[in-house]
């Protein structure tokens, strides 16, 4: 049965205000589930209607499947009654504790307007080495650029100072219900052992807060800071490397606390 054939027969309509846009094609579902490792134990970001909980249940050991809609309950019991290896758990995936996932797999297609918010998450509060995510194009796209590039930002950056990043598969409109009015990218995150810093991600938004204005000016740095790293004194916020901004603000830091001694 098709994923619209299932909202239908449970009389289903989907949410504005939750960012409901479901995965339909299990083609789809399947592809995502083949960058999964077999014999993973899997935290699927939003059941949705099942279709990629299915192919997930399929391939890999244990699924816990979080959805925050209470309504699709009989549908998801239902349709992933066969498969003994997932549980539902029904609540907001924000409001998780994920403690005793940090070594799952995280897996989902998120909402569009909730998708950095949960990658935020996932970096914060779990040891996770592999999450398969879908998410708007666009947001892909910032979190996937390069220096220089008119997507390159401060996300992009908080992201790839934690984690190596690869693009998937782009998912166009059509493979949804309903059809978004945007594609959709499906994205790899393996993050490294680095802790996440909450100062450094502080530091690199004010380098961002204008990037039409020199670092100098944007970020109050001092030319002489940016010339011992080798950076010349007009570089723009976005033309600095990952590596670049670490570098920097190790250098600011040890700084502010020499001049306030």
């Amino acid at each position: 049965m098709k994923t619209a054939d299932w909202l239908r027969r449970y009389g289903i309509t989907l949410k504005k205000s939750l960012g409901q846009v479901f995965l339909s094609d299990q083609r789809i579902a399947k592809k995502i589930a083949s960058f999964v490792p077999s014999g993973s134990k899997v935290v699927e970001i939003g059941a949705g209607a099942g279709t990629l909980t299915e192919e997930l249940a399929k391939c890999v050991r244990k699924v816990i499947s979080v959805e925050v809609d209470r309504r699709l309950e009989p549908l998801l019991r239902e349709r992933l009654e066969p498969f003994e290896n997932v549980t539902l758990v029904f609540e907001d995936f924000l409001k998780l504790d994920l403690t005793e996932y940090g070594n799952y797999v995280f897996v989902g297609n998120l909402p569009y307007h909730l998708g950095t918010r949960i990658i935020g998450k996932l970096l914060k509060e779990t040891s996770t080495e592999l999450a398969i995510l879908m998410l708007q194009k666009e947001v892909a796209e910032r979190i996937t650029a390069c220096p220089g590039s008119k997507d390159y930002c401060s996300l992009s950056v908080f992201v790839q100072s934690l984690c190596d990043v690869k693009v998937l598969f782009h998912v166009a409109p059509s493979h949804f219900v309903p059809n978004p009015k945007v594609e959709s990218t499906v994205i790899s995150l393996h993050p490294a052992t680095r802790s996440r810093d909450p100062e450094f991600e502080g530091f690199v938004r004010r380098c961002f807060s204008n990037r039409r204005k020199k670092l100098i000016n944007s970020a109050k740095i001092s030319s002489k800071l940016l010339e011992s790293l080798g950076i010349p004194a007009d570089v723009r916020p976005e033309n600095l490397s990952v590596e670049d901004y670490r570098k920097l603000f190790e250098v600011v830091k040890a700084w502010r606390k020499t001049s306030t001694r």
